[in-house]
């Protein structure tokens, strides 16, 4: 019987190959998650406050990386879970 450690290491790297994928980004254009608008949406009006359009721009898309990459990290993490479930049932 796999462990749920033998089913992650053997699932990690097709899913995170998986996770750019046009499968991928066709699973996220199904699901919306009311937090993440909310925290776009607040992150926007805090941009604004900085005067420095230069700083904010660099923010953004400091911002927009660290973004994606979580956005990866859920998708990887999802294929996993999925796949180790019998090992925790």
């Amino acid at each position: 019987m796999q462990t749920f450690n033998d089913v992650v290491k053997m699932n990690e790297k097709e899913a995170y190959a998986l996770s750019d994928s046009p499968h991928a980004e066709e699973a996220k254009t199904r699901v919306s998650i009311s937090d993440t608008d909310t925290a776009e949406n607040e992150f926007s009006e805090l941009l604004k406050l900085i005067p420095d359009a230069d700083l904010r721009e660099r923010l953004d898309q400091a911002v927009g990386r660290i973004s994606y990459a979580y956005e990866k990290l859920g998708f990887v993490e999802g294929y996993i879970a999925e796949r180790a479930l019998a090992c925790i049932i």
